[in-house]
């Protein structure tokens, strides 16, 4: 639905880079926000997935499709699209698999405006009901620029763990 102030929508993540940066990833956050790895049975509903992109090419992307193969511990049926960089549609071309197409993007390239050349997509999903304790849900994505050749994420886990209320923040 139309916001009525898109001012206030603001989300400040507060992360230590550990390592060298990948600027095309997939993160994952569980609804109760104890862990990104671990969905708690009894207190978290949905998966929270973004994927970050950016054109380090030499030119402008005309357009960017993100393909993600949803793990079968998934219903995809229940995927909601929570935000996005640039104005996307989104499809299931194929079962459990769900296409956000950035059309007429013109992302810059690094080079020319690296602040211009970000984009994301964030979405959540449900996984299946049942699943039994340690389970691991796995997931990463390609993410294609124009015609190029897809850029493969990290693959990021979520795995199923027991709640205890002792273990609560």
């Amino acid at each position: 639905t139309p916001d009525a102030v898109p001012a206030n929508n603001v989300f400040t993540a507060d992360v230590t880079v550990t390592a060298s940066f990948d600027p095309n990833d997939k993160v994952a956050a569980t609804s109760s926000r104890t862990s990104t790895t671990l969905f708690l049975i009894d207190a978290d509903e949905w998966i929270d997935y973004t994927v970050r992109f950016q054109n380090t090419g030499d030119f402008p992307a005309d357009f960017v499709r993100v393909v993600d193969v949803l793990a079968d511990d998934i219903d995809a049926a229940s995927l909601r699209l929570l935000a996005s960089s640039h104005a996307c549609t989104w499809s299931f071309p194929a079962p459990n698999t769900v296409e956000f197409f950035f059309e007429n993007i013109q992302l810059p390239d690094s080079v020319s405006n690296e602040p211009g050349s970000h984009g994301f997509v964030k979405f959540s999903v449900l996984p299946r009901k049942g699943l039994p304790l340690g389970t691991a849900i796995e997931n990463a994505c390609d993410i294609y620029f124009d015609f190029n050749d897809p850029v493969r994420t990290n693959t990021i886990g979520t795995q199923v763990v027991a709640f205890l209320p002792h273990d609560a923040p």
